[in-house]
């Protein structure tokens, strides 16, 4: 499983109803939804550290923020600095860049709160990959 999943399938075992949730593109709805964005990761000794942005659009402001700020605390709790949350066996750790910040409206007058995490992944033993 790759990593938008394994996040996808975390936000929906833990937020109710989360609403629906897209990979790396801007869908053509005007309805609420979230967004996982993956860039290039670097290769790193322990394994590949991906980067990901999660944006909420909705068209509530406040709805919007409430659950950009639930998707953040469900992947780095409060006072796990210096740990990481098992959310999969793939992933070691999870680093927030940032906190949630509100980006802006789009085309859709939705509003749209963002924050970037890298991500740390195990290498597969059998050929280095995930």
């Amino acid at each position: 499983m790759g990593i938008l999943e394994i996040i996808k399938s975390h936000i929906q075992t833990n937020i109710k109803d989360a609403g629906d949730i897209y990979f790396n593109f801007q869908p053509d709805v005007k309805g609420d939804c979230i967004i996982l964005w993956q860039y290039d990761g670097i290769q790193t000794d322990i394994g590949i550290r991906p980067q990901i942005q999660i944006a909420v659009k909705n068209k509530n402001m406040q709805t919007a923020e409430t659950l950009i700020n639930e998707i953040y605390d469900i992947i780095y709790p409060v006072g796990q600095c210096e740990k990481s949350i098992t959310i999969s066996e793939e992933v070691m750790k999870i680093v927030p860049r940032q906190s949630p910040f509100y980006l802006e409206r789009d085309d859709n007058n939705r509003h749209i709160y963002v924050f970037n995490i890298d991500c740390i992944m195990k290498r597969s033993i059998s050929n280095g990959s995930i």
